[in-house]
């Protein structure tokens, strides 16, 4: 065995052992996405009666709820998480400033975050 032999023959193991390694990682990555995406997949197909029963209970009380802040601040909150409108846009369609509808949609926000925290 000669000197240059011996360093492309290091050379040799070294590169398929990074490239094994890398074929391993990136065969374990794509497992593990089809195994998520089979899961998700498979999770949400199994909606079952008592799930359906809970969401639909659950929103109709976040709608009783909408239903009774201010007109002013229940339009803000449907256009801002209903209709994803920015605040910009519910400013000008509503013809008031932008800081009120920030101001609207800061205490409609914390009045949901107490309400969903008491029902869950």
């Amino acid at each position: 065995i000669r000197e240059d032999t011996v360093k492309s023959f290091l050379f040799t193991i070294a590169f398929n052992l990074i490239t094994d390694n890398l074929r391993r990682y990136y065969k374990k990555q794509e497992i593990t996405s089809y195994i998520y995406d089979t899961v998700s997949s498979v999770t949400s197909q199994t909606y079952n009666t008592e799930e359906a029963v809970l969401y639909s209970d659950l929103l109709y009380h976040i709608n009783r709820k909408i239903a009774s802040f201010p007109l002013k601040r229940r339009n803000v909150y449907i256009m801002s998480f209903y209709k994803n409108m920015s605040i910009a846009d519910i400013a000008s369609e509503l013809s008031v400033s932008y800081k009120t509808v920030e101001n609207h949609l800061l205490t409609s926000r914390k009045m949901m975050r107490v309400f969903l925290k008491d029902c869950v």
